[in-house]
């Protein structure tokens, strides 16, 4: 179904034809999202000359898995699941007012006019329009859909003179299903940021589980200049369930590496960090640990006391800062003395033009903020009595 102003825009125009530089692209908001929610994705424009007006329409495919995607329209053809932002500054028709936006929730369609003249595209991506998924609750964790611009006529383009613009359409954009089990990297409190040549640890912590599991396996890469994996710990010796496992850690391959927990006997269905890994740093970088594909027949999988295989949501660990700076050390200069009093100072006056390694460094109670209340005193006995939160 054509839009009325869409048609009105592309009057006596020739076929579209595909080959030109033109290209029409999709974006998602987050490339997963769990079963029973909603998703946005966004549409764009580049490398297009003299452009007047615009129609997408999307379609989309189930890849793998159950359940469905969708664009809901609970009030009909105006419903906002579809709609256009003209207010964004990227929007295509920004620097222009004499635009006409239309959208059609159940036909999936958007589209925009100018009343005259046309605007130039070049290679950043200009915003077109907004169409809101729903992912259905019975979608398994692991599915996949593709979600695609709709060839012509379904989505068109049309310059000032009422001709069509030749157009590519990009590659289609992958939704997967989070499953509500999740395993994930994450970095602890003290090797937010720290020296050259010290150790950090980053955790790997299980949640979400609605199943007992008695074991976790994990394909992971680090940045092999900036860390050398030295150890990985069942658990996180305070009192984790998993601190009875037993760790099976594989060759490490110049930063590819895997490692597996098993709760002999035993199974844990609590949010819990299941592994703690220690590297030494090697230089200075803001390394991360990250998840890698799965390489047959090695997985990352949870397992069940049934012996039944679960496929978590991995994230990758946030990144941390390793060179001049650590917890305490707010001036970088290497140790912790009375020469960082006043730059600790300085950040809580001000720190607005702080360096990121500061900020760490002076966060010492990591609430992501520097304050008299939460860090002075922290400070004062990491400099004057040498007892600082972290080593």
């Amino acid at each position: 179904m054509q839009l009325a102003l869409a048609t009105v825009a592309l009057m006596g125009s020739a076929p579209l034809a595909f080959g030109g530089s033109a290209e029409m692209s999709c974006q998602l908001a987050s490339p997963t999202a769990p079963a029973d929610s909603e998703v946005e994705i966004h549409t764009f424009l580049q490398n297009a000359v003299n452009v007047r007006g615009y129609q997408t329409r999307i379609s989309i495919v189930r890849t793998s898995g159950t359940g469905t995607v969708t664009v809901e329209c609970p009030t009909g053809v105006n419903d906002p699941n579809v709609r256009i932002d003209t207010g964004r500054p990227d929007f295509i028709f920004a620097s222009q007012s004499n635009y006409f936006p239309i959208t059609n929730c159940t036909a999936r369609t958007a589209a925009t006019v100018l009343l005259s003249g046309g605007v130039n595209v070049g290679g950043t991506p200009a915003y077109m329009s907004t169409y809101t998924l729903m992912v259905s609750a019975d979608a398994a964790g692991g599915s996949t859909f593709e979600i695609s611009i709709d060839p012509m006529p379904d989505s068109a383009l049309s310059d000032s003179g009422g001709a069509a613009i030749p157009f590519t359409i990009g590659a289609p954009c992958v939704l997967t299903v989070q499953a509500p089990e999740t395993l994930e990297f994450v970095p602890t409190f003290c090797s937010s940021c720290v020296h050259t040549g010290t150790d950090v640890q980053f955790q790997l912590r299980v949640s979400g589980l609605s199943d007992p599991i008695n074991g976790v396996q994990a394909l992971f890469s680090y940045d092999p200049g900036v860390m050398l994996l030295t150890n990985v710990t069942a658990g996180d010796g305070e009192g984790s369930p998993w601190d009875a496992g037993a760790v099976i850690a594989f060759p490490d391959d110049n930063g590819e590496a895997a490692l597996a927990v098993a709760l002999n006997g035993l199974s844990s269905q609590a949010d819990a960090i299941v592994a703690t890994l220690s590297f030494q740093t090697l230089g200075a970088g803001t390394p991360t640990v990250d998840f890698r594909p799965n390489d047959p027949p090695f997985a990352t999988r949870l397992t069940t006391e049934l012996n039944q295989v679960i496929n978590p949501t991995v994230l990758d660990s946030t990144s941390i800062l390793v060179g001049a700076y650590a917890k305490g050390d707010v001036n970088g200069d290497g140790p912790r003395d009375g020469l960082d009093i006043q730059r600790f100072v300085d950040l809580l006056l001000d720190d607005s033009g702080a360096l990121p390694g500061e900020l760490c460094a002076a966060d010492l109670n990591g609430d992501g903020e520097i304050t008299v209340e939460g860090d002075l005193d922290l400070e004062v006995e990491c400099l004057v009595n040498e007892m600082c939160v972290c080593p």
